[in-house]
């Protein structure tokens, strides 16, 4: 159990509310009467930011780094060394566009607290590829592809046709 840790609250923004001690009964008043007239329904949240558990947290993801080793607007790459079966999570929104690869064949992508990418990854040294593919730009590609061959073919019935009417006038 954390011995202390921060106190934030919410209404329209976070803010600050003080720190506390393992033990201590902490109390506080929300004044919400300058929304009333605007909102009607306030909604307020009290959080508590642990500062041991973030520190800990923080050195046991600092201690297996993935290391990044090329990337451009659409493609992520890079190593990491796991040192058991565990999960590999990136500070990106999880999308389905992702394709993701490891050691070259391809792997099931999940989102973190329906917010973040992760994947599964076992014990052992590993590189990670990831690709986004749009598959509306796919999409939209067929279709543009598909109108012009429906062209293609209106325009060669229509020559046909005046072909046909021609030579049954001579």
């Amino acid at each position: 159990m954390p011995s202390t840790g921060s106190l934030y609250t919410r209404v329209s923004a976070f803010q600050y509310i003080g720190d506390y001690a393992k033990d201590k009964e902490v109390s506080f008043r929300i004044n919400i009467s300058d929304y009333a007239d605007t909102i009607p329904k306030v909604a307020s949240n009290v959080f508590v930011f642990h500062d041991d558990v973030f520190f800990e947290l923080e050195e046991a993801i600092n201690k297996h780094p993935f290391h990044v080793t090329s990337f451009t607007d659409d493609m992520v790459a890079g190593t990491i060394d796991m040192p058991e079966d565990g999960i590999l999570n990136f500070s990106m929104p999880y999308d389905r566009q992702w394709q993701v690869t490891v050691d070259g064949n391809p792997v099931e992508t999940h989102a973190l607290a329906d917010a973040y990418l992760y994947i599964e990854l076992p014990k052992g040294q590993h590189t990670v590829e990831m690709n986004y593919v749009d598959n509306r730009w796919v999409f939209a590609r067929n279709i543009t592809v598909g109108s012009w061959i429906l062209l293609a073919l209106a325009i060669m019935l229509k020559d046909f046709y005046m072909w046909r009417k021609r030579k049954d006038h001579k």
